[in-house]
């Protein structure tokens, strides 16, 4: 889904926060929050989750997901966890979901990225769209208003297999362990 807002155009952002950062879960935390206080769309928000635990670099999104919904508050709505992942197959049917059945709603889209070796462990937060699949070749729908995307490794046809899980884990749960 992804939804031009002119509010995005005019208030564009990116931010970085890096798996060594001690308070990245914080700043991630304190601009989020600072959007959605600045959204007109604040009153619903829908994540999509992006990704799939058949490979654990892709796990990223689902991971996040399954965080999300387990601790949300009834004003957020989770696509995407890693009992019902979002993923290549079920996205362009799920992005109609949530236009349909959360018209107006501000969505926030979450995804693995790859990247060079410098950005693993970078989370990003940024206004617009996630191209998932991208890093594959993947030509797939557009996603969000704004989104998360964790950088999992190196950007390399399958190596997303590769990626540790404890990784892919520490990564979604903000902590550093490798």
């Amino acid at each position: 889904m992804s939804i031009k807002l002119s509010f995005f155009k005019e208030k564009s952002f990116h931010h970085h926060y890096y798996i060594e950062q001690q308070d990245r879960s914080d700043q991630l935390a304190e601009h989020v929050y600072e959007q959605l206080q600045s959204s007109p769309q604040k009153n619903h928000i829908v994540f999509i989750c992006i990704g799939t635990d058949r490979s654990t670099g892709d796990a990223f999104g689902p991971l996040v997901g399954t965080i999300i919904h387990e601790n949300s508050s009834k004003r957020m709505t989770v696509y995407g966890t890693l009992q019902k992942p979002v993923h290549a197959l079920n996205l362009e049917e799920t992005l109609n979901e949530i236009k349909l059945l959360h018209h107006g709603a501000l969505v926030i889209a979450i995804d693995a990225s790859m990247g060079k070796s410098e950005s693993v462990g970078r989370v990003t937060f940024a206004s617009g769209p996630v191209r998932p699949g991208s890093a594959v070749k993947k030509v797939l729908p557009a996603a969000g208003d704004m989104h998360i995307t964790g950088t999992v490794n190196v950007g390399d046809d399958g190596i997303c297999y590769s990626t540790k899980y404890t990784f892919a884990f520490c990564h979604a749960n903000g902590r550093v362990d490798r």
